[in-house]
């Protein structure tokens, strides 16, 4: 099994490098595995903002990385019991809005035909495929999670995550299934998408 996963990590980083392209690359369980790059639109490729049909994968992202980043701080502070300082949230956004290698790990990969935003926290990270990542993307990313605090402030955007602080869907719900420019996934189903 241990011999499969270094294969598949092997062939996933030898395809997003362009060593297959579009070729057939292995078999799994019987089946033949095709790759293929994701062949990315002009705004997608050059745009220095995220796609609209993104836009809620993009919205996703930046709620998941600041729950986790909410988290984990109050998972070391125990004692706190959630009433964290203005400075530590502050830093805490900071952290998470403006340090590209937050989302370094994301990038563009086609699912059932379609381009969508793959990484951690999205259902489409355990899609196979090849993963077209880096370039404009943190910056892109980065641009969401700036909006958000910008328009909420850092406390702001802490007490969403204060509501129910077990639960990601809270922060996404607010942040992505609201009213204006929290309204990146309107008319998205939620099944879909993951709990932590």
């Amino acid at each position: 099994m241990k011999a499969n996963a270094v294969v598949w990590c092997i062939v996933v980083i030898l395809s997003t490098l362009g060593a297959f392209g579009d070729e057939d690359v292995g078999v799994a369980g019987g089946k033949k595995l095709t790759f293929k790059t994701p062949k990315l639109s002009s705004e997608e490729a050059y745009s220095r903002h995220i796609p609209q049909h993104l836009k809620c994968d993009a919205c996703r992202v930046v709620a998941f990385q600041l729950y986790s980043k909410f988290k984990e701080f109050n998972r070391l502070h125990k004692h706190l019991n959630y009433n964290v300082p203005e400075s530590e949230i502050i830093d805490m956004t900071e952290s998470v809005c403006t340090n590209p290698e937050t989302f370094n790990g994301y990038g563009l990969k086609e699912v059932d035909g379609v381009n969508r935003l793959s990484g951690p926290g999205l259902e489409t990270s355990g899609v196979a495929g090849v993963l077209s990542g880096g370039g404009k993307w943190p910056g892109r990313l980065m641009e969401v999670c700036n909006r958000f605090v910008e328009e909420l402030g850092d406390e702001g955007v802490y007490a969403i995550y204060h509501r129910d602080p077990s639960k990601k869907r809270v922060l996404e719900d607010a942040l992505c299934y609201g009213d204006g420019i929290f309204s990146d996934c309107e008319g998205y189903k939620r099944k879909y998408f993951m709990e932590l």
